[in-house]
């Protein structure tokens, strides 16, 4: 950790501005005790603020890599009502921020690292004087850190995209882009507790290790490709990781694919309907399956039996399309997205099972 605005930001005097307030008298008609104001003094209605947090106004630390700070300011309290200014500044250990409206009473700044990921966010109030730059007392700001961690937080997209296709781009809390790692697949991501990235491709699998914590692109002495026998078009995944299988939706194949962990495919199963994405209930060896007639298949025993195409399905009115599917084992909640009709945009539904 660092100080936030570890270099002291200069200025040439030409660069600040100096507000000098005159009134401008006239003399009226009439004799010397006759004095009229024409023009009153301007009334100053901004004023700065400088954000100092090497000095005795408290400190705020950031996380190493802080290359960007985000200022918004807000005229209510505790970063309520309307934005007053918005601001974005490099990293230094001293920031005056100009022209910052009287009525502003909160602030929010956000640390950014290079490739535009939060990893902290500080609040707190101020008061601008007009005309005046004010030193901000940071000494009850509050300061929440948002490092990119492996967490259920965090998100790695899969791109199929004319320029991106094979790359895995991560996500933080906040929707941060943190960076790309380069697979070579372009379907299903998923992630076992340790980090280890399952990414799937149309007849392949792609185990990467230690994906969480990596950049660069897929390596031959640290990961590994299984080829799918009889696969067509896979789709999603999921990873049961105390048992050490991963299973993979065949769309194209009507199939699921049962492969070890350890690179070795295991077992192959059918289903009447075609599959898109599967996801684990590893506490009741259990695995969901999201088909695309609009129905859920449930397999049980998955990782000792893995034979019979499902022990039973079930569904919802007005589900059609079944594409993702995550599980909650805390609440024992599944989650399903329905994409309707492919060719229309705006008929997609979101899935609650209790």
């Amino acid at each position: 950790m660092r100080n936030l605005f570890q270099q002291v930001l200069t200025k040439s005097s030409a660069g600040l501005l100096i507000v000098a307030l005159a009134s401008v008298l006239a003399v009226g008609c009439g004799n010397s005790d006759n004095f009229v104001f024409t023009n009153t003094a301007p009334v100053a209605t901004t004023g700065n603020l400088t954000f100092n947090f090497v000095q005795a106004q408290g400190v705020i630390t950031v996380p190493i890599g802080t290359t960007t700070l985000e200022f918004t300011f807000y005229d209510g309290p505790n970063q309520t009502g309307n934005v007053t200014l918005t601001d974005s500044q490099p990293y230094a250990a001293q920031v005056t921020v100009f022209g910052v409206p009287t009525n502003t009473q909160s602030y929010r700044i956000v640390a950014r690292n290079a490739n535009g990921a939060a990893l902290a966010t500080t609040t707190g109030a101020v008061t601008v004087v007009p005309g005046q730059t004010t030193t901000v007392d940071v000494t009850g700001a509050l300061t929440v850190l948002t490092q990119p961690t492996n967490t259920a937080l965090n998100v790695f997209v899969s791109n199929n995209g004319a320029g991106n296709a094979g790359d895995l781009d991560l996500f933080d809390q906040l929707f941060g882009f943190v960076r790309t790692f380069v697979s070579g697949n372009n379907q299903g991501i998923a992630l076992d507790g340790i980090g280890t990235g399952f990414h799937n491709g149309d007849t392949d699998l792609n185990i990467i290790s230690r994906l969480a914590e990596r950049t660069g692109s897929f390596d031959n002495t640290m990961d590994r490709t299984i080829t799918l026998a009889g696969s067509t078009t896979v789709k999603g995944s999921t990873v049961f990781p105390q048992a050490g299988v991963a299973v993979l939706a065949d769309f194209g194949g009507n199939a699921l694919y049962s492969v070890s962990t350890q690179g070795a495919q295991i077992a192959t199963t059918f289903a009447a309907t075609a599959p898109w994405d599967a996801v684990a209930d590893e506490t009741n060896d259990r695995l969901f399956v999201a088909l695309t007639d609009g129905s859920i298949g449930v397999e049980d025993d998955v990782t000792t039996d893995f034979s019979a195409p499902f022990d039973r399905t079930f569904t919802a009115t007005g589900l059609d399309n079944a594409h993702g599917i995550a599980y909650d084992a805390a609440s024992d909640t599944l989650i399903v997205s329905d994409v309707g009709d492919p060719g229309v945009a705006d008929d997609g539904e979101i899935y609650i099972f209790g």
